[in-house]
């Protein structure tokens, strides 16, 4: 078994996190008409409904596993740098008068403290994005079961899936969230989520709302303690709780 939590292979995945059916394998299936029985896009169907929801989501997951860690790390590790860059500019205040130097390193690292503020908004976003779609992928494979907003355990009465799908939509729609006094409805849905899992106090109706930036960082430390094997078991405990496991 690898050492690297995002390189654990197919069965070692199924039995860490008891994934019924893939502990042991599944065959090809057979529909009424005695061909082979295909998924809705076209993929040849492996076991059941559930084992192949959870056998799709497994593949996906050891593809992406590796990107996500890098770019999880990044968001981890950005505030220790953030705060080494925020010294070294204390420490050029006392000599910039007389230094061009000075100056100079002055406005790179105020560059740098640019890239690290946007970058793990980005980075965070990206893995809530791609996770959600992962989840949602496994949630239609098992026919939508109804609950995707109760499965699993709950964090400030919200479901793991329904976090991530939230903080995906902030992700991709945080401008327009900052530009709305009144939140729409639409957007409510998502915002009612995450204010909780923030602790974030929210008016019902949606006014003066308090989301208007990126907080996929944020959800991404609580959901996650800053450790990805939190986050990744997390992650299958959700997976394996929506299979009904």
């Amino acid at each position: 078994m690898s050492s690297d939590i995002t390189r654990l292979d197919y069965r070692a995945l199924a039995v860490r996190y008891d994934l019924g059916t893939l502990k042991q394998g599944g065959d090809l299936q057979l529909n009424a008409n005695g061909g082979l029985k295909m998924t809705r896009d076209g993929d040849l169907q492996l076991g059941d409904e559930t084992h192949n929801a959870l056998h799709r989501l497994v593949v996906r997951w050891q593809f992406n596993a590796p990107a996500l860690k890098t770019l999880f790390d990044y968001v981890v590790q950005s505030p220790e740098i953030k705060s080494r860059y925020t010294d070294e500019l204390n420490e050029l205040a006392p000599r910039m008068r007389m230094n061009s130097e000075a100056v100079e390193r002055w406005h790179e690292i105020r560059h740098e403290l640019g890239v690290e503020e946007y970058g793990p908004e980005a980075y965070a976003g990206t893995i809530m994005v791609v996770i959600s779609a992962l989840l949602r992928r496994e949630w239609e494979d098992l026919n939508k079961p109804s609950t995707w907003d109760t499965a699993g355990n709950l964090l400030a009465g919200q479901s793991f899936g329904t976090v991530v799908v939230s903080a995906a939509n902030n992700f991709r729609h945080f401008d327009e969230w900052a530009a709305t006094a009144d939140a729409t409805e639409q957007q409510m849905r998502s915002i009612r989520v995450l204010a909780p899992v923030l602790g974030l106090a929210l008016d019902p109706s949606g006014k003066r709302h308090p989301i208007r930036t990126n907080v996929c960082p944020e959800i991404l430390m609580t959901l996650s303690n800053g450790n990805f094997e939190t986050l990744m078991d997390s992650f299958f405990g959700y997976a394996r709780s929506l299979a009904g496991l």
